[in-house]
């Protein structure tokens, strides 16, 4: 099993032991060196209707066994190695609860022509800041239970450089 799948699935049985009622002291699990693998844990989590984060002690819990760190007393949590900085908040309102990723590389890795060209073609949307350029991916992801996944990239004008990446997913509660 890869190193990825293993951190979800730790993380799948942490928030189901927090929603039986256990402690929110975070999983025995080896904090990732790599806030991508944070990244992907959180995606999996989130994005699955049984396991996701319900209410903030829940969110805090698993951030916080992931290694992220409350950034400044604000919602926002962090983890920021040698690979790069993650950050990474959570809404949760009556109506809807979103959670909001943000990875954004230590050094920006080229996406190859190719590869450019063809989320360009595809994209839901593309917006030009001064030089960068926001590309929305496409499509927007229905989740199974009713949530959504959107993913965005940030991306250098010269040279196609990667220089951060969004993950949004909301759910519409009842």
């Amino acid at each position: 099993m890869s190193k990825r799948l293993l951190l979800a699935l730790g993380g799948c049985f942490f928030a189901l032991a927090l929603r039986a009622g256990a402690q929110a002291s975070p999983p025995n699990l080896a904090v990732p060196a790599d806030p991508r693998d944070a990244q992907s844990v959180l995606v999996v989590q989130c994005s699955t209707s049984h396991t996701r984060p319900r209410n903030l002690r829940e969110w805090e819990g698993l951030v916080d066994g992931l290694g992220l760190r409350r950034k400044n007393r604000e919602a926002v949590w962090e983890l920021v190695t040698a690979a790069g900085e993650l950050r990474a908040n959570a809404l949760f309102q009556s109506e809807e609860t979103s959670y909001w990723l943000f990875f954004f590389p230590a050094s920006s890795d080229p996406v190859p022509d190719a590869i450019l060209s063809h989320l360009l073609k595809d994209a839901r949307y593309t917006r030009v800041d001064a030089d960068q350029l926001e590309i929305g991916l496409a499509p927007i992801e229905p989740l199974p239970g009713g949530g959504t996944k959107i993913k965005n990239i940030t991306v250098t004008l010269g040279g196609g450089r990667l220089v951060a990446s969004r993950t949004v997913i909301q759910w519409k509660e009842n």
